[in-house]
């Protein structure tokens, strides 16, 4: 049996020891393939939310993105899309007033939301508790009430 090893040119251990670089090579350029797919899909998904916050954030912004898809979807005129613009701006207009006639009881349940859930907690998960709940609030009045920390409006 050795002779037969030996006119294939190699005992079957070398063979064994030269498969698992390969294996090894496999291995790093699949977990590479898989970084740069979530790099990729991770970028990808920042750049759609931005894109997004941005319309929720700018007065108008969501009428001319609608307006645009239901010229192409409709094929609406120029006159009927600056009109449909014109209503949807003023309908946004007067749902963002809704919602900051709405603010004073949206913070009212969320300050007793906050409160009650800190009385369930021992004193240092209380306090990691409220920390992370006004960085999350201050994050929704600015993005959803153009309200700053100090409860000043941005627009």
């Amino acid at each position: 049996m050795t002779e037969h090893a030996s006119e294939k040119g190699s005992a079957p251990d070398e063979t064994i020891a030269r498969r698992k670089p390969r294996r090894w090579k496999a291995v790093v350029l699949g977990l590479f393939i898989l970084v740069c797919g979530a790099l990729i899909g991770s970028a990808a998904t920042i750049i759609h939310l931005k894109h997004l916050f941005s319309v929720v954030h700018t007065p108008g912004a969501a009428a001319e993105r609608i307006t645009d898809h239901m010229r192409r979807r409709l094929d609406l005129s120029d006159e009927q899309a600056a009109k449909v613009c014109a209503i949807l701006t003023k309908r946004e207009t007067a749902l963002r007033a809704i919602v900051h006639e709405m603010q004073p009881k949206l913070e009212k349940q969320l300050q007793l939301a906050k409160e009650e859930v800190a009385a369930v907690l021992d004193p240092e998960q209380a306090r990691r508790w409220k920390t992370r709940f006004n960085r999350l609030e201050d994050r929704w009045k600015r993005r959803w009430l153009g309200v700053t920390s100090e409860g000043k409006r941005e627009h």
